[in-house]
């Protein structure tokens, strides 16, 4: 069952990546739901499998990774639904700085989650060896 539902998931990340080097923001956001999804079954199962610890760590810094691009992504959007266009140019100003920020934070990330996502499918599978 375990390595069913681990392969299962792992299926689903891998599909969700496929097309990784584009970015797109919704993209990389259902990344992160699937990559959290099999951290998660991961954990549930890392007293099963020798080696699981170490697959997760590369679980964790690239779900850290998309959801610090998530952030900066929904960032603009965010600031357009709470300052309205009338709002005080001082504040508009402010927002534009915080908006340009995650931008940049954004960008920085792109080349990194590119290194995670290639040792994540270069991390050995610890439940691949328990496949019958």
């Amino acid at each position: 069952m375990a390595t069913r539902l681990l392969d299962r998931q792992d299926t689903e990340v891998l599909s969700h990546g496929d097309g990784i080097e584009n970015h797109e923001p919704d993209e990389m956001h259902q990344l992160r739901i699937e990559c959290k999804k099999l951290r998660y079954a991961g954990e549930f199962f890392l007293t099963v499998f020798d080696g699981m610890a170490e697959f997760l760590k590369h679980m964790k810094g690239m779900q850290d990774t998309l959801g610090l691009m998530n952030d900066a992504a929904v960032m603009r959007h965010m600031m357009d639904d709470l300052i309205p266009e009338d709002a005080d140019a001082d504040l508009r100003q402010y927002a534009q700085v915080l908006v340009d920020w995650r931008a940049d934070q954004y960008k920085a990330k792109e080349d990194q989650l590119s290194g995670q996502w290639t040792e994540f499918l270069d991390a050995e599978r610890p439940w691949e060896e328990w496949a019958w």
